[in-house]
Order: C-alpha cells, then structure tokens, then sequence
C-alpha cells in the first residue's frame, strides 16, 4: 500500500521508524543515481514475505562495452554548493559544523537562534537548501525555528532536527511535523549521505 512513498526523501514505515536507525534517504538517493543514468528502477512486493527491487540495464555486444563512454556518478555525489541552514544555541557545535561542512565544500549560514536564522534567511538572495536545527535552543525549539524560517522564504524548506534527546514524545513530534532527526553525536558519514540527497537532486534536475 505505500509503494508510492518508498522512494521519497524521509519517509520511513511506521513499525520500525523507531527501532531501526537511518534517515529514509536510502532509496530516494538509489532513486536518484537510477535518474541520473537514465536505468529504471521497479519493484515488487508480497505482504507479509518481503520485496525485490530491480534495475534494467541495456545489453551491448561483446567488445563494444569499452568504446561506450564511461558513465561517472561521482558529480552527483558531490555535495560542494549545497546551502545549508546551522541552528544551535551553541557556539562551539556551529563552528565545529561549519569546520566540517566547509572541508565538504558545502556553504554554511550559522545562526544560534530562531531570530538569527530568519534575519540571515531575509538577507541572502537565496534560502537554504537544507536546515539543521537542534531541538533544544535557548529559546524555543528548533521545530519553531525551522517553522518560522520557512514561512520566511515561502517555502517548505526540508529540515532535519539535532538532538540528543531520545525521548519518545520528541520522535513523535517529529515524525508528526515530517521533518527528519539526527541524534547527536552526530556521524559524519550519515551527514554526508544526507547531503549527497540535495547533490543528487540537483543533479537529477540538470539531465
């Protein structure tokens, strides 16, 4: 019954969204590189017995396979350009994220409060591609601070909540405001895929 979702952004099945870690961006990106190569991808599933997902690929002769231009992904993959909205009360976490988006060639804006991210989101000529907002800020949450930077640009800017709080009335509201979580510490490697999604859309965007 949800087949139509499985290969959006974010979206999880109920039953193991809370005991299964990850995003919900695993399908969206083999979605996306899929796009990229112009390779369709399918699927086909039995309640209750499982699923198959499938790629077709066309056939060359024997010999003609190296004449044909190589096919590289690593451009979609690459995350240097993508605008990325920091929130958090804390000083010493903005600029340890903008140490490592930096090195990825991401551009960072850094804002330590709701009031500060909507000021920066009203001065750039372009609104962020991406918002990572802890939960907890000293004033306010950073659902009411993503919510207000979105009604800012006019736009349903995709976020994703920091927190070290693994409450679960917290991953309730989240999930009920579909917006993502990271839990902190946060690993790079799960920041970087989340990243590589926006490469691959942009990429996906240009074909």
């Amino acid at each position: 019954a949800k087949q139509s979702l499985v290969f959006k952004e974010f979206q999880r099945l109920e039953d193991t969204a809370s005991t299964v870690h990850g995003l919900g961006l695993g399908l969206s990106i083999v979605e996306r590189i899929c796009r990229v190569l112009d390779v369709p991808i399918t699927l086909r599933s039995d309640f209750g017995r499982g699923t198959v997902f499938s790629i077709r690929l066309p056939r060359s002769a024997a010999g003609l396979a190296r004449s044909r231009p190589e096919i590289s992904i690593a451009g979609a993959s690459d995350v240097r350009g993508v605008q990325v909205l920091c929130i958090d009360n804390e000083p010493q976490v903005l600029a340890g994220m903008a140490m490592l988006l930096g090195g990825w060639g991401v551009n960072a804006t850094l804002a330590v409060s709701a009031t500060e991210a909507v000021a920066k989101t009203l001065a750039s000529a372009n609104p962020p591609d991406l918002i990572l907002a802890d939960y907890h800020l000293d004033s306010g949450t950073g659902l009411a601070a993503i919510d207000a930077v979105r009604r800012t640009a006019k736009r349903d800017i995709p976020a994703v909540v920091i927190t070290a709080d693994h409450s679960a009335e917290i991953q309730q509201e989240l999930r009920a405001a579909g917006i993502a979580q990271l839990r902190k510490p946060v690993k790079a490697a799960m920041l970087r895929a989340l990243l590589a999604q926006y490469a691959l859309r942009r990429a996906a965007a240009a074909e």
